[in-house]
């Protein structure tokens, strides 16, 4: 039987001016984006070498990792430029009033 996913309070709405956010939720280290206007959570650890992917540039909905440069759509997770081969894990979102909640 798969483990139950629950939602967890990770943010305020007004925590993420900057248009990204590093949290944890549990024992997951997240990115928290904000692209015009809608929320993203990403896995925080770059699929090529394990780079802290909120510390990496955001631009429109494209995050480089700041170790190698590899590029993940916020959105999809996919990857968009290497070194990644992988797609880096995404986590659904809730916006709750000003809360913020990701599913885990």
């Amino acid at each position: 039987m798969p483990a139950q996913k629950k939602s967890v309070r990770i943010c305020s709405t007004a925590d993420l001016k900057d248009g990204k956010l590093c949290v944890s939720a549990d024992t997951q280290a997240l990115a928290i984006y904000k692209v015009n206007g809608k929320f993203f959570a990403v896995s925080n650890a770059c699929t090529h070498a394990g780079g802290p992917l909120c510390q990496g540039s955001l631009d429109g909905n494209a995050v480089t990792c700041p170790w190698h440069g590899s590029k993940f759509d916020v959105e999809t997770g996919k990857v968009i430029n290497g070194p990644a081969a992988v797609a880096v894990k995404t986590y659904p979102l809730e916006v709750r009033g000003e809360d913020v909640f990701v599913e885990l």
